[in-house]
């Protein structure tokens, strides 16, 4: 074998196991990590869909969001009461997830979330969180901070 193809065979197996390592990237859906955190392993859910508890209808997530993305909307329902918040971050999805668990146990008022928790007989393992939806394009007139409560 000549150098050119064991240099193209040593690339071409970097990169395959780079495409392998990735593969979950090029799907569509919001996926935990391998890490074992908090956030993944016990509030994210993995999914590539979404249910308005409301309607009953479902929507299909069409992009790839992990606990890592930015300018998000996301879904974060109430397993006790089905009540689910939309809400948007443009920081990391894990970061917003730590604000909302954060006002939920400080009893803060910053948010719905943070409100339904602490208006009745709830625990932190009562919510779930899906990422649904990656916003590309924003403008300086467009912002992530409007929020949408369904009941």
């Amino acid at each position: 074998m000549n150098t050119h193809n064991q240099s193209f065979i040593i690339l071409f197996s970097s990169l395959s196991k780079e495409i392998l390592h990735n593969d979950v990237h090029n799907k569509n859906g919001c996926f935990k990590c391998n890490r074992n955190c908090d956030f993944c392993s016990n509030f994210m859910q993995q999914t590539d869909s979404f249910c308005c508890v409301k309607t009953r209808r479902k929507y299909w997530i069409e992009q790839s969001i992990t606990r890592t993305s930015r300018n998000i909307i996301y879904l974060a329902t109430c397993t006790r009461c089905t009540l689910q918040y939309v809400g948007s971050t443009t920081t990391e999805f894990k970061v917003r997830f730590r604000n909302h668990k954060s006002s939920m146990l400080t009893n803060k008022k910053t948010c719905e979330g943070a409100l339904h928790f602490n208006c009745g007989e709830h625990a932190v393992k009562d919510f779930e969180f899906i990422g649904i939806e990656k916003i590309y394009h924003l403008n300086s007139n467009r912002s992530l901070d409007n929020v949408l409560l369904i009941n």
